[in-house]
């Protein structure tokens, strides 16, 4: 032993190697711990240290030898000494394991019988109580009110200010965002314990203060009244609604308009009436404030309302924003109109046509009629046909530029001589000598008399531009100055003007309508002058527009100048049956028929025409004037473009009044145009009739959008090149040039193709369908109309 002690001693780092192996073959008990131990003096001498492995236990050794070794080598205890132990098996892990967290509950639990340990434990089973109960609370109120936002339709959340409607089944309507002008930090204070009658009462301290109603109708009709009053000078009042889930409608004539309303954009402008027509303003002349949504819903906004409106801005897309402020053009008349307001009503029910009946239904009766002793018979049938029936004849200066008694009786013996039934002839304002004056102009016509004797012995009505203003040069104007009949400035005290005449190049007073008294004159002098003095038959009321309003005007002690159409409507109502207008805000009580403003003569004019005739048959307006076939020209044009006119004729026929310029001496565009008549006389005045009769009964256009019938399909919202009349007839002419084929959608029933003459089932697109240039593509329902 000592001979190997001392061989060790003296020998070299082979000698521990061998020393090893021999211990690893020969599964010897003795360790390399204890060998050390015995010899820890003599190999001191080595570079070999108590925390290194010995090589020949690492695994790449080990793979390289092929040895597979049941033992490791492990660090004693005091670490200075290796000792070989066996590998544990997984069996023996696990149970270490256990026995380890057997431990460690153990000593909890004996860690347990501490004071502050079991102060701890209690003071954690109160906090999770109080969580519980926490949530629990909030559970039970947000589920309560779920529903009574089922029950009321609508689902408020304060803090965010936001508001959503609901249908029957607690679906998504609409929805708002509200009060988005006040600072966002500014907390609302509850105001209903004060204002008992009211579903919803807010109030932002020095701020606004909003008020939410609601009232249940017939026909699963639900309409919520939301009001705004501001607290802060000048302050901007702004809501707004999502566009993104649904398809929307509405606002009347507008520029550019769009079909549905997703596909157009409108900057933060005010909601009143124009007198142009082109994109420099966003509304034509012929307006309302409603807007209709796919989903059943309406928006109204009263005239009280200084609004301005926002569709699809930069600022807020995919949104609607109604917006009150007292900027021009709203007047602000004393220091107490500084205060914005906002009010509008928001109803639902299960289909628009819904809707649009219950609108046109419960809207406010007009003034009392009997301020004045009317002249005209209660409006008929017979009256209110004649626009259907007859053609408008209109003699502006695109189509007589020489406006003279010769003239115009040629014009007549012409349309006559193209075998054209005797309609209405149209004298624009040119007729006047000096506008304001009611006298014919003298040195164009000699004898007035005579001349309309002979357009009546014809067959022939006749209609007069009226406008409301007094040129500077009328001898009427010294006559309405004195007796006050003009608008004047309330400062100076002097009259306001403005521009009028076909061009607008006249300056003009424009009449005080806002006095009864000043009423009364004008309607006597149109009566006794015109209508019994010249034996006129009826007028088309001009001007008007807010536009063309001085801008320091009152009217009616009201902010919106728009009213004044509302003025000029209760004179036009009491002067004759037989009335038009190119300007309108409010179609309730309205006779005759509406105009809209000239457009040039394109195919993007065109286009235009089914769009805005079916958004003013929404506003209420169901004999609708779209212009002259062809539109104006421009450029010094002399002709028309014969496939233009053409198409725009195949248009107008089917429309409820049609109006012609004197069509081009053109044989196969008269020939086209007597055929279109014809048709028209035959088959769609009859539906024409029932539908005006509709209209009066429950506020159905006559002209009517192809979701009428199909409220369900999603096609049937963005179509805005197809209409129907009434729910039998359904036209789909072509607008784009050059094309003689087009895409046609057919509501679902049974119809029959008057170009293929076949009958054929609805419900889908026909593709591809061929439309010759001398052919309009129209159906008819053969079997009865769905209820709508």
């Amino acid at each position: 032993m000592e001979s190997s002690k001392k061989s060790v001693g003296n020998g070299s780092a082979e000698d521990v190697h061998q020393l090893s192996l021999q211990s690893e073959s020969n599964s010897c008990d003795n360790t390399y711990g204890s060998y050390r131990s015995s010899t820890r003096t003599s190999i001191s001498s080595y570079d070999f240290t108590p925390s290194e492995t010995p090589r020949e236990s690492s695994p790449r050794l080990q793979r390289k030898s092929g040895l597979r070794s049941a033992q490791v080598m492990q660090l004693s205890d005091d670490s200075t000494t290796w000792r070989a132990t066996p590998k544990r098996s997984k069996r023996s892990t696990r149970k270490q394991q256990i026995q380890n967290s057997t431990a460690k509950i153990h000593a909890f639990l004996m860690k347990g019988k501490a004071p502050e340990f079991r102060f701890r434990i209690v003071v954690a089973l109160i906090l999770m109580a109080i969580v519980i109960i926490i949530l629990s609370t909030r559970y039970f109120y947000n589920r309560n009110l779920i529903v009574v936002a089922i029950k009321d339709r609508i689902f408020f959340i304060k803090t965010q200010r936001q508001l959503d409607l609901l249908d029957s089944e607690g679906r998504d309507l609409l929805h708002i965002e509200f009060g988005l002008n006040i600072p966002p930090d500014i907390p609302p204070i509850n105001c209903k314990s004060i204002e008992k009658n009211t579903r919803i009462c807010l109030d932002w301290k020095y701020r606004a203060h909003l008020s939410f109603q609601y009232k249940h109708y017939p026909k699963s009709i639900t309409c919520y009244d939301i009001k705004w009053k501001s607290y802060e000078k000048y302050a901007i009042l702004k809501d707004c609604f999502d566009l993104s889930t649904s398809f929307w409608y509405g606002m009347g004539d507008v520029n550019g308009l769009k079909w549905p309303l997703n596909d157009m954009s409108i900057s933060d402008s005010p909601f009143v009436t124009s007198h142009l027509t082109d994109t420099t303003t966003p509304f034509g002349s012929l307006i309302g404030r409603h807007w209709f949504s796919s989903k059943g819903i309406t928006i109204s906004v009263g005239l009280n309302v200084p609004l301005f409106v926002s569709l699809n801005s930069t600022e807020d897309p995919n949104k609607l924003c109604l917006i009150s402020k007292k900027q021009f053009p709203y007047y602000v008349l004393n220091k107490n109109d500084i205060y914005a307001q906002l009010e509008y009503t928001i109803c639902s029910a299960p289909s628009l046509p819904d809707l649009q009946n219950h609108l046109i239904d419960s809207s406010p009766k007009a003034e009392n009629k009997t301020e004045t002793n009317s002249t005209s018979t209660a409006s008929s049938d017979p009256e209110e046909y004649i626009f259907l029936e007859r053609l408008i004849w209109a003699t502006d200066s695109n189509v007589l530029a020489n406006f003279t008694h010769q003239s115009l009786q040629a014009y007549v013996d012409r349309i006559m001589s193209y075998g054209f039934e005797p309609g209405v002839v149209l004298l624009d304002s040119r007729w006047e000598n000096i506008i304001g004056d009611f006298k014919m102009n003298k040195t164009s016509f000699n004898n007035p008399s005579v001349l309309i004797n002979i357009l009546h012995n014809k067959g022939f009505k006749i209609l007069l531009t009226i406008t409301p203003n007094i040129d500077l040069h009328s001898n009427t104007l010294s006559n309405a100055r004195l007796n006050h009949r003009l608008l004047r400035d309330v400062r100076l005290n002097v009259p306001l003007l403005t521009r009028c005449g076909n061009q607008y190049e006249y300056i003009c007073g424009l009449i005080n309508l806002t006095n009864p008294v000043n009423r009364e004159w004008f309607r006597n002098r149109l009566v006794d002058e015109l209508i019994t003095g010249l034996s006129v038959d009826g007028f088309l009321f001009v001007g008007g527009q807010s536009s063309l309003m001085p801008r320091h005007i009152n009217v009616d002690k009201t902010i919106n100048p728009d009213n004044y159409l509302n003025l000029l409507k209760r004179v036009a109502i009491n002067t004759s049956d037989l009335i038009g207008t190119t300007s309108s805000v409010d179609s309730k009580e309205l006779k005759g028929f509406v105009k809209v403003l000239p457009r040039s003569s394109s195919w993007n004019t065109l286009r235009g025409i089914i769009p805005t005739v079916l958004s003013l048959g929404l506003m209420g307006y169901p004999l609708v004037n779209s212009g002259s076939v062809g539109g104006i020209r421009v450029h010094n044009e002399t002709t028309y473009s014969k496939e233009l006119y053409i198409r725009w004729l195949q248009v107008a026929a089917f429309l409820p009044v049609i109006q012609f310029g004197e069509p081009d001496n053109d044989l196969e565009i008269i020939k086209v145009a007597k055929k279109l008549l014809k048709l028209r006389e035959d088959l769609i005045l009859p539906a024409m009739k029932t539908c005006l009769r509709e209209y009066h009964r429950n506020g159905s256009p006559i002209i009517r959008p192809m979701w009428w019938t199909q409220p369900h399909e999603r096609d049937a919202f963005i179509i805005d090149n197809q209409f129907s009349i009434g729910n039998d007839i359904i036209v789909a002419p072509v607008v784009e040039e050059g094309q003689k084929e087009r895409d046609i959608f057919l509501p679902n029933g049974w119809w029959k193709d008057e170009i293929q003459v076949q009958v054929i089932r609805g419900g889908k697109w026909m593709r591809k369908y061929q439309v010759p240039i001398d052919k309009v593509a129209y159906f008819i329902r053969t079997e009865p109309s769905p209820a709508v």
